[in-house]
């Protein structure tokens, strides 16, 4: 039976149909694979993003005593404006590696919906096909019918009417 079956899909052009089904698949697990790998570049963001403000918090901590300042107090500043300056550029490219990866995943979103409604239409297409040929296949049993009923009449019927 399943030999049979993969033999109608084969002859009715269904393989396609199932072809597109696989690739909308793949589509899907790529998208969740990007979705997942965004949701870590806004980790990643956001922690950069917490701890660079914290640093900018100690620094105006620091800022706001500058009278009293001892020279802990000022080596901790210098060290404080370095790291700042690090913790900026790691937000700018964990910012810059976010919005990359919403972009690939965007894309990947377009590509789901454009493999689905290829698939949707390919099925639309191979429905057509069978209604297509379930019409014909009915007007050709009609058709024998009456040619049928026609035979019957001009073969059987007149013999009995000389009779």
């Amino acid at each position: 039976m399943r030999v049979l079956s993969g033999r109608w899909n084969e002859v009715s052009g269904y393989e396609a149909v199932e072809a597109l089904k696989k690739d909308v698949e793949l589509a899907e697990q790529r998208l969740a694979s990007l979705r997942a790998q965004q949701n870590e570049a806004l980790q990643a963001h956001r922690k950069a993003v917490a701890q660079r403000s914290e640093t900018q918090r100690t620094l105006n901590d620091l800022l706001s005593r500058k009278s009293s300042w001892s020279s802990s107090d000022l080596a901790s500043y210098t060290a404080l404006l370095q790291s700042e300056h690090s913790e900026s550029a790691m937000e700018k490219e964990a910012g810059d590696k976010y919005e990359v990866a919403e972009r690939q995943r965007e894309r990947a979103w377009d590509d789901v919906v454009r493999k689905t409604l290829e698939r949707f239409h390919e099925e639309w297409r191979w429905s057509e096909r069978g209604r297509t040929l379930g019409n014909w296949v009915s007007a050709g049993v009609v058709g024998l019918n009456v040619v049928l009923f026609i035979t019957a009449i001009l073969i059987a019927k007149p013999p009995t009417r000389r009779a």
